[in-house]
């Protein structure tokens, strides 16, 4: 805390810096104020990370789903396009594109 003296007798607002930066996560008024959300990724398993700063009466934040795969929307970009089932086929075929299907996802429109 040598540092911060000056700094405090000069009335400049300061105060310790969490670093590493996974110690942050952990902090009691960063956990206390709710910024910590815990969710589950398909391959990482359970995550912790902080929430958007920004909080709105009425509108609770939540994990919807998780951060999407590489190329895991592409099947779904390319038909919006316009290209067809089977010219996505050929395109992920030919390795053009890498739609970032999940083995066991065969429900989606990749």
């Amino acid at each position: 805390m040598r540092r911060r003296r000056p700094a405090s007798r000069a009335q400049v607002p300061c105060g310790p810096i969490n670093h590493p930066l996974y110690k942050i996560l952990d902090d009691p008024q960063v956990v206390r104020n709710g910024v910590v959300v815990e969710a589950t990724h398909p391959h990482a398993g359970e995550m912790r990370f902080a929430r958007p700063a920004a909080r709105f009466e009425g509108d609770p934040f939540g994990v919807r789903r998780h951060a999407p795969l590489t190329g895991e929307h592409s099947g779904e970009v390319l038909g919006e396009l316009g290209f067809s089932r089977a010219e996505i086929d050929e395109m992920r075929a030919r390795g053009w594109v890498h739609t970032g299907k999940l083995p066991d996802d065969s429900s989606r429109h990749q």
